[in-house]
């Protein structure tokens, strides 16, 4: 036998979670009557690159990097100029990097840290 919970409208909680359910689920029933597919989550790839060398996927990779770089620099210099208006409300002896140069270092080091999928293929 189990005892009445002590938390406030649990039960209610609880029959609005069941009656919730059961929409759905009715709902999930009449879209597949009407034929409608549900949207499938597309999962990312579990798989080995594609490439056959490493040098490929270097190559691919510096592709990578140069399209990025093109689009840094459009974005950067408009972005540093409305990162020097924020204020740093830091200690002035206590820092060693200017703020923009930090708000800044995080798509570089996303550049930086691009790193390789890269396995040799298997003979199948």
């Amino acid at each position: 036998m189990s005892k009445p919970s002590r938390r406030p409208n649990r039960e209610a909680d609880k029959k609005n979670w069941k009656e919730r359910k059961k929409a759905q689920k009715e709902l999930r029933k009449r879209q597949k009557e009407q034929g409608f597919k549900p949207h499938e989550k597309q999962a990312l790839p579990n798989r080995k690159s594609e490439l056959e060398i490493p040098e490929q996927e270097q190559a691919e990779r510096q592709k990578v990097v140069e399209e990025k770089i093109k689009v840094y620099r459009i974005i950067f210099p408009k972005l540093l100029k409305e990162l020097k208006e924020i204020k740093d409300y830091r200690n002035p002896q206590k820092r060693k990097h200017k703020l923009t140069v930090l708000l800044t270092f995080r798509p570089s080091e996303e550049q930086i840290l691009y790193s390789s999928r890269w396995h040799p293929k298997t003979p199948a």
